[in-house]
Parts: C-alpha cells; sequence; structure tokens
C-alpha cells in the first residue's frame, strides 16, 4: 500500500468526528467535501479563499487540499502553505503534520521530518503507524536504511507498535541496498512475534532475489509461503517467472504460468511480456507468438512492449517482413507505436542493411513530433557509418546537439569505426580527439576500434603510440585490444614484437584466446619458423584452445603440404591411430573406464544421502558409527529415537556386530537433543537409509567386478599399486593404451595438469604427484621421501602397463617383483639396506615366468616317436634361445624352407652345447662338472628317449647356463 493510499485510509477514519458538526452547522457555505481539484493554480487559490472566510473551515478541509499537492509532488507549496495556515492561527492536526513529514521525506529533509515527530510528540498526539511508517520510507528512500532500522529498534524499545506496512517498507529497503539475507533474516525476526509476515514481504524478497539470479532460493521462500497459507498474487508470481526466465528456465517459467491459470490468479500484460521477451531472445519467436494469442484469448490487450518486443525478436532471427507486419498491426489494434518502437525498428533495419528504411522511419517520427533519443540517432548513426554514407552522418551529429542531446561514447565510437572503414584515418582520429576536448572519455572498445583501424590502415607507429598511452592510463586492456595489435604486427612481418605482448598478456591480466595463438602461429608458418610454431601449437593444447584451431591447422598443412609430405602422412597416422583407440567401443579397457566413473559417482551418492540420514537421526551416532552402510542400517532400525530402549540392545548388536557399541548407541538415544520428527521426516529418513544400503551393496558388488577386470586386462599394474589407483590412472589416460604410452615423469603428475600448468605459469613449485598418491607406498613415505618414492613408483608404473598392455603374458610376476622393487626402495630410504638391480629382478622374473610355462608343459606330455622328440627337443632349446635374444621380423619376408630351418636350429644347439662347455671350464666344481656330464650323457641318451625326459634335460641345460652367466658377471 503506497503512502498517499495510506494516508487516505487513515483521513477517512477521522472524517465521521467532523461529520455531525459540518451537518448541523448553520453556515451554509461550508461544504463537506471541497470542489475538485484540478490543478495546482485551482488548489493555491481554493486555500486563499478558504483561509480568507470569516468563519474558518475545520482543519480537516485544510488537509485534503494539502495532501493534493503532495500527490502532485508540489511538496515546498504544501509546507508553505502549512506554514500560513499556523501563522493564521490554526493549529494543524495529527494528518497535517503526517502531510508535512511525508513532504519534508520526499524532499530529502529527512532531520525536518523528525523534527515535525518531535513536534507531535510535544503537542501530546500519540503518533500513529502513518507518522512512523512515513519517517522509517523517508530514511529509505534517502538510502539510510541501517538508520531505518536503528529507529525500528528504538520504536519497539519504548512500545510503539508497528504493522505490515512498516515491515514491508523495511525490508523493501534492506532488499534495495542488495542485503537480501538481511531481509531474510527481518523475515524470520518478525514472523509470529512482532506481525504476520504478508505476500508484499515475500514478494519483495523474491524480487530481490530474482534480480541477484539466486533463483532457487526465491523458489524456495514461494514453497514456504503456500506451507505458510500465504496466497500469492500475481506480483508474486510474475516476479518468480522473470527470475526463472533469466537463467534460462522457461519450461519452469510456463509451468509458474499455467499454475496460476489453474488457481485463477489471472496474469497481467506484464507477466505475458516477461515471456514474450524470454522467447524471442532466446529465438523462439513462434512460441512468443503464440503467447501472444493466449494473452488475447484470455482478454488482456497487448501493449506497446509486447508488440515492440516481438518485433525485436523477428529481427534477431533475420525475419524483417514479419516485424513489419507486426508495427502495421499495431495501429489496427489501437496501440500506439512509441520512441522505444521506432527505434527498434530502425536498429533493425540498420543491422539488416535496409538504411533508407530507417531513414524514412526517423522522417515519420520527425512527422509525428516525436523525439527520438540518443539510442534511436546512435543505431542509425552506426548503420549510416556501415554503409559508407558518412555525410549524413554529421548531419545527425549537429541535429543532436541543435536538440539538446549531445552524442554520447556509443555515437562517437560507431563514427569513428565508419571513419576508419571507409578510410578516413585522419578524420578518425580528429573526432577522436574532439572527444576528449568535450570531456567525453573513450571507452576500450572506442580504443580498440581506433587501433584496428590504424593497424589495417598501415599506421602501425600511430597505432603502438595510443596502446603505449593506454598501458600508461592504466586502462584494462581486453584480449581484441591485444588481438587487434598483434594481429597488425604479424601483418607487417614484426614476429617477434607479437611474440613479444604475447607474453606480456598475461603479466597484464589478460588471457590470449584461440584467435591471439592462431594469429601468430599462421604468421610463423608463413616465415617458415616452424619450430616456433609448434612450440605455440603445443602452448594451445596444454590451454585446452585446440578445438578451436583445427581449421587453422589444417590450412596450414595444405600451405606446406609438398614440403612436409611425409610429415604430415606420419601426423594423420597418429591421429588416425589414437582415434582409433579412443572410439573402439569394444576395447576391453572401455569397461574398466566406466567402472571407476561409476564408483565414484556411487560414492559422492552415498555421502549425500548419508548427510541426509544424518540431519534427522541421533547427533551423537556419528561418533559411534563411521561406515556409511551400518549407520543407515542402524538409522533405519532407530526410526523414533524416543522409542530407543534397552530391550532393543540384542537387535542392536546383530546390526553393528559390537555389544558395547550397541549399549553407546542406546545411552545416546536418551541423550541426544536432536529435533522432533514428524511422520513425514520419518519416512525420509526410512527412504535415505534404505538408499544408502541398497547403494553400498552395489558399490560393493562393482568393486569386485573392477578388481576381476583388472585382473584381466592390467594384472601386473594391479599388482603394484593396487586395481583402484591402476583404474583410475587407465582412466584418466584414457586407455591402457595411451597409459603404456607415457613416460614415468608423466606418469607421476597424471591427474594434477592443472597444478601443474599454474605453477608453470607462476613460475611456483611444481607437484610432485598426481593419481599414484593414493597409493599406499606414497603414504608410507616420510616427508622428505615422498617425492623419491613418487618417480620410483611411476617408473615401475611405466615398465608394468608397457608389459600388460604389449606382452600378452597373463601373469603377475612382474607386478609382484615390481612392488618387491618398490618395498625394497622404502626400506633403503629408511634402513639404508641396498636393494637389489633392476636388472637381476627383471631376470629373476623371466626365469620364474619361463619355469611356469615350462611345469606346464611338463604336466601334459605327448608321447612321440624318435624323430619327433628329437625336433620337439631342437625347438624348445630354440625358444629358449629366443628368449635370450629375440629375433626380428618385417612384413612382407619369405619364409625360410624347411631346410635352411633344419640346419639353423642345428647350429643354434651345438653352440649351446659349447657355451655349457666353457661355462663348466670356466667356474663349475666338480659337483656340477658331474651334473652337466650327466646332461650331455642324457641328451645322447634323449634321441631313443620319451618326450618327457627331453624337457627336462632342456630345463637343466637352461639352468646350468643361466648360473655360469651369474659367475662370470
Amino acid at each position: 500500500m503506497s503512502f498517499s493510499r495510506r494516508l487516505r485510509f487513515s483521513v477517512s477514519l477521522s472524517i465521521p468526528n467532523f461529520s455531525s458538526f459540518l451537518q448541523n452547522s448553520s453556515h451554509s457555505h461550508f461544504h463537506s467535501q471541497p470542489p475538485s481539484i484540478q490543478n495546482v493554480d485551482d488548489a493555491v487559490s481554493q486555500f486563499n479563499r478558504m483561509l480568507c472566510m470569516r468563519h474558518t473551515p475545520p482543519i480537516i478541509q485544510f488537509n485534503k487540499i494539502l495532501d493534493s499537492f503532495a500527490k502532485m509532488k508540489h511538496y515546498s507549496t504544501a509546507v508553505s502553505l502549512s506554514h500560513r495556515l499556523e501563522l493564521k492561527g490554526i493549529q494543524p492536526d495529527l494528518i497535517t503534520l503526517n502531510i508535512l513529514i511525508n513532504c519534508f521525506c520526499h524532499m530529502g529533509q529527512i532531520t525536518f521530518g523528525f523534527s515535525v515527530l518531535a513536534k507531535i510528540l510535544k503537542r501530546g498526539y500519540p503518533p500513529d503507524t502513518v507518522t512512523l511508517n512515513t519517517l522509517i520510507k523517508g530514511l529509505c528512500l534517502k538510502g539510510q536504511v541501517k538508520k531505518a532500522l536503528h529507529f525500528h529498534d528504538k520504536l519497539l524499545a519504548q512500545g510503539f507498535q508497528l504493522n505490515q506496512v512498516s515491515y514491508a517498507t523495511l525490508i523493501n529497503g534492506v532488499c534495495k541496498i542488495g542485503d537480501t539475507r538481511g531481509a531474510i533474516k527481518l523475515l524470520r525476526k518478525i514472523d509470529g512475534r512482532l506481525t504476520k509476515p504478508n505476500v508484499e514481504m515475500y514478494s519483495t524478497i523474491i524480487d530481490a532475489l530474482c534480480k541477484y539470479q539466486l533463483v532457487s532460493e526465491a523458489y524456495g521462500l514461494f514453497s514456504e509461503m503456500t506451507v505458510k497459507g500465504i496466497s500469492a498474487d500475481v506480483v508474486t508470481y510474475s516476479t518468480l517467472i522473470y527470475g526463472f526466465c533469466i537463467e534460462g528456465k522457461l519450461k519452469e517459467a510456463i509451468g509458474l504460468l499455467n499454475e496460476m491459470v489453474l488457481k485463477t490468479i489471472n496474469p497481467n500484460v506484464y507477466t505475458y511480456n516477461i515471456l514474450v521477451d524470454a522467447l524471442c531472445k532466446e529465438g523462439k519467436v513462434k512460441e512468443a507468438k503464440s503467447v501472444l494469442a493466449v494473452m488475447l484469448k484470455a482478454c488482456v490487450k497487448p501493449d506497446v512492449i509486447t508488440y515492440s518486443t516481438l518485433m525485436d525478436g523477428y529481427f534477431l532471427v533475420y525475419e524483417v517482413k514479419k516485424a513489419q507486419h507486426v508495427f502495421n498491426a499495431m495501429s489496427l489494434m489501437g496501440v500506439t507505436p512509441d520512441v522505444h518502437t521506432y527505434t527498434i525498428l530502425i536498429n533493425g533495419f540498420c543491422k539488416n542493411k535496409m538504411v533508407d528504411e530507417a531513414l524514412n522511419l526517423f522522417k515519420e517520427m520527425h512527422q509525428k513530433n516525436m523525439v527520438p533519443g540518443i539510442v534511436t540517432y546512435s543505431s542509425l548513426i552506426d548503420g549510416l557509418c556501415k554503409s559508407g554514407r558518412i555525410p549524413y552522418v554529421w548531419d545527425l551529429i549537429d541535429e543532436m546537439r541543435d536538440r539538446g542531446q549531445p552524442a554520447d561514447v556509443i555515437t562517437y565510437s560507431s563514427l569513428i569505426d565508419g571513419l576508419c572503414k571507409n578510410g578516413h584515418l585522419d578524420r578518425a582520429i580528429a573526432l577522436f580527439n574532439k572527444m576528449k576536448d568535450q570531456e567525453i572519455r573513450p571507452n576500450i572498445f572506442t580504443f580498440t576500434i581506433l587501433l584496428d583501424g590504424l593497424c589495417k590502415g598501415g599506421r602501425l607507429k600511430d597505432a603502438q603510440e595510443v596502446f603505449q598511452d593506454l598501458l600508461t592510463k592504466g586502462y584494462h586492456l581486453n584480449v581484441y585490444t591485444y588481438n587487434v595489435m598483434i594481429n597488425g604486427h604479424c601483418k607487417q612481418g614484426l614476429l617477434e614484437e607479437a611474440l613479444t605482448m604475447l607474453s606480456k598478456m598475461e603479466d597484464n591480466g589478460c588471457i590470449p584466446n584461440a584467435f591471439t595463438f592462431e594469429t601468430i602461429i599462421i604468421a610463423l608458418f608463413k616465415k617458415d619458423e616452424n619450430d616456433k610454431a609448434e612450440k605455440l601449437l603445443r602452448q594451445m593444447i596444454a590451454r585446452g584452445l585446440f578445438n578451436e584451431f583445427d581449421s587453422e591447422l589444417l590450412r596450414g598443412v595444405r600451405l606446406h603440404f609438398d614440403r612436409d609430405l611425409e610429415k604430415a602422412q606420419l601426423g594423420l597416422g597418429h591421429s588416425y591411430s589414437r582415434a582409433k583407440v579412443k572410439f573402439n567401443v569394444n576395447r576391453a579397457d572401455n569397461i574398466v573406464i566406466q567402472a571407476i566413473f561409476l564408483l565414484d559417482t556411487l560414492d559422492k551418492d552415498i555421502n549425500s544421502f548419508s548427510m541426509r540420514v544424518r540431519w534427522f537421526v541421533l547427533d551423537k551416532l556419528l561418533k559411534i558409527i563411521n561406515d556409511n552402510y551400518l549407520y543407515a542400517k542402524v538409522a533405519k532400525f532407530i526410526e523414533d529415537k524416543s522409542k530407543l530402549s534397552e530391550d532393543k540392545i540384542a537387535a542392536v548388536t546383530d546390526i553393528v556386530r559390537d555389544e558395547d557399541k550397541a549399549k553407546e548407541i542406546v545411552e545416546a538415544a536418551k541423550a541426544s537433543m536432536g529435533q522432533y520428527l514428524s511422520p513425514v521426516d520419518l519416512i525420509n529418513v526410512q527412504q535415505f537409509a534404505q538408499r544408502v544400503m541398497d547403494l553400498s551393496k552395489y558399490r560393493r558388488k562393482l568393486y569386485d567386478y573392477l578388481v576381476a577386470k583388472m585382473n584381466d586386462i592390467a594384472l601386473n599394474l594391479a599388482s603394484l599399486i593396487g586395481e583402484v589407483v591402476g583404474a583410475r590412472l587407465i582412466s584418466h589416460a584414457g586407455s591402457l593404451t595411451n597409459l603404456a604410452k607415457c613416460p614415468s615423469s608423466t606418469l607421476q603428475i597424471l591427474g594434477t595438469e592443472k597444478a601443474l600448468f599454474r605453477a608453470l605459469k607462476t613460475r611456483g613449485h611444481t607437484p610432485k604427484y598426481g593419481l599414484i598418491f593414493h597409493s599406499s607406498f606414497i603414504g608410507r613415505a616420510s616427508a622428505k621421501n615422498k617425492g623419491p618414492i613418487a618417480r620410483y613408483l611411476a617408473n615401475k608404473c611405466s615398465i608394468a602397463s608397457l608389459i600388460d598392455c604389449f606382452s600378452g603374458l597373463g601373469t603377475t610376476t612382474f607386478g609382484e617383483k615390481l612392488r618387491e622393487q618398490v618395498e625394497e626402495r622404502l626400506d633403503f630410504y629408511d634402513k639404508g639396506v641396498a636393494p637389489r638391480k633392476n636388472i637381476d629382478v627383471m631376470k629373476l622374473a623371466i626365469e620364474s615366468v619361463e619355469n611356469k610355462d615350462t611345469a606346464m608343459e611338463i604336466e601334459a606330455p605327448v608321447e612321440v616317436s624318435g624323430k619327433k622328440a628329437k625336433k620337439k627337443h631342437t625347438a624348445v632349446v630354440t625358444d629358449d634361445m629366443a628368449v635370450d635374444k629375440p629375433t626380428e621380423t618385417t612384413n612382407g619376408d619369405a619364409l625360410e624352407d624347411h631346410k635352411s630351418e633344419k640346419k639353423k636350429r642345428k647350429k643354434e644347439k651345438r653352440k649351446l652345447d659349447t657355451e655349457n662347455d666353457q661355462a663348466m671350464d670356466d667356474g663349475a666344481n666338480g659337483v656340477e662338472s658331474e651334473q652337466d656330464g650327466a646332461v650331455k650323457k642324457k641328451k645322447k641318451k634323449d634321441k631313443k628317449g620319451d618326450n618327457g625326459e627331453v624337457l627336462v634335460a632342456a630345463i637343466e641345460t637352461k639352468k646350468k647356463k643361466n648360473k655360469s652367466k651369474n659367475r662370470d658377471t
């Protein structure tokens, strides 16, 4: 309720006190209702006539005239006339003094308003709510909200009662200074204690929250209103619809509109205009037109804003004819276009290069005696400049000055842009200097336009002077300004200066974008400085700007195709290979990547639902049970804590598997200070607890599945660092193949890319470890050894991933041996015990794998003839040789014939026998010599023996060979 409305209400309450006097009065020239007041002169003349009467009318008649002055916003006149009343000896009453306070408050003289309050108290009048509300509103209008709150506290302390209007005024003042939290706090303070909140209070706060884009909180207050039985009105709904439209949530906004209709709350034209504007800005003009049809069907007449918004929407989607049709339909609907409507049309025509139509509309405005605004002039000037009609622009500038609307910075910027694009650089510089002479400060966009024109016009030195002047004066330069200068330097061949400017950008708080890098890289390619171009390209990739540069990269390849054909083919081959690996849905490690991602999501959901359970259940239960699953199980069992008694200890013990903890839980229920739970809250507790239990069970199954899959595809990596950490490494790399290709230095910091780039940018300390930090090895190391053990562990993980990816061995031996090495390294850091050499450990691992394979062959011997046994023996020996020295083959080589293969095997066998004999002579003891001799005899007998004996002899020979090599080493 406005002040004037409240004042009328207060006056109407006072009129009955004088009605009997007026009716019984014998003076016929007194009227209970003064004649209607049309203007200020009528009011002044009537006041003078009443003041000159022999029988002075009652003060209430003067109050009505003073009130009319206040409504017409002639506050100083009302104050002057009230002073004349006092000089005439007519004493003011409370209503008169309230009108005076209202006038002083609107004049910004709040001190005089409080002096009138002192006068009220001095005369013995009790200040009513109108008096106090007017003073509170005056303080809020002056921006002194804190003083208004302090005044409110003083009034309460002195026993004064305030009403809903008082608090609505206070809340409105608090919201206007942006303190939405304070407004909500004040609402909570008055709720049920000082007065009952009404829809006006809630609507004011909801409006403020929506303006600050806190729509979720605004909707929470809206729901709170409904729960408390406060019916929302059209203002509340319109405000909330506006908030949803700001955030782009059009479905929710339309849903609220439907809700209004269902509740028989009729939307007004303002409500519909909000939706039309939001839909047009999203390019959904058809839907906006359907809203217009709904308006007409609901008997809500569209106003000029509705049609103007719809026209603007059509221009945004380049449907000029439909916009013209809407403009023509306005007059048929009885809606007169205003300056804003013509401005939208002129701007739309200029943007669509229809400058002649825009000029015709501008002339039509003059014919209708409409005064164009600064936006109208700026839009037309921009269109004329872009079309090259510079002479027309000077006429418009003169017209603006004659009409008392001097050009602003936007107008001058458009004109400078047009002059630069039409080659009038000297005139553009002159106009730029004229701006500064007229004390119109150019903004950064004006400078950017001028710099762009100078650079493109070949006047780079002038541009450098202007740019240096910007830096000296402390302007905050944006990326577009830098791009203009970098582009200008590159076109002049000054690449070193362009690179220097790029390096200084970030020091000045400006982050380069894709176009910045693109400009310099293309210039470097043209100058055949490919190394520098590739370096910048790596920076782009590191900053995540590579996708925007793809087209220009292909352009660079085309430019240098003849010279770098082989490099281009190799690069494209690698790109194809990586893409093929990345998008292969049948790849086994895809399952691991999805599983670890789902595992993380489940952990978040479980923690979220567990927190909701903790809001409702015992406040001390968390200290007793830490596990989410057990916590939820106990919470579901407890339900209402007041019903938990000692006879349920046995049941609680079955859940937690600990009688002492069960007793603690029962005791905690007795001592808990938690809040009372309604039946609805108890249902929520049950649902949340059950959801936590279900998700925990599913997580357990998923974890077991992940462990099984890791032992299938990356069993050595899993044995070394654990299944979960290994899966995270694979997921972050994108595949097991990508992880295997990573060097150990990259694998060490995998997962800390942002921290690494930040450290490189600020020249700080780079991170020592990434995802491998979650390994138990890092936690067991001391603080000074965490970095070294991280490097060592990354090296072993790199080896393990290579083995898993490319070897195809289904064994965990290498992972176990690598884990032993890491354990030995930890002992070395702690106790100084020297670890084994890597080559020795790998030899042991290879021997272990070979022994396992051979043992598997022995377990299933096959009986063969003598000749076949001989061939088999030769093949085994040859395979053993192949382990030590793998042979390389090339695609397309012809197969050797059978005879040459046979000769080769015999030669390798003789060589092996010679090495064994030499090893025995060099260092073998007598016992070993006898064993070797026995092996030789066995070999001769093997020609007639079975296949099992042949295999045993081969194993013994291989062992002796390895022992002799170790002794020699």
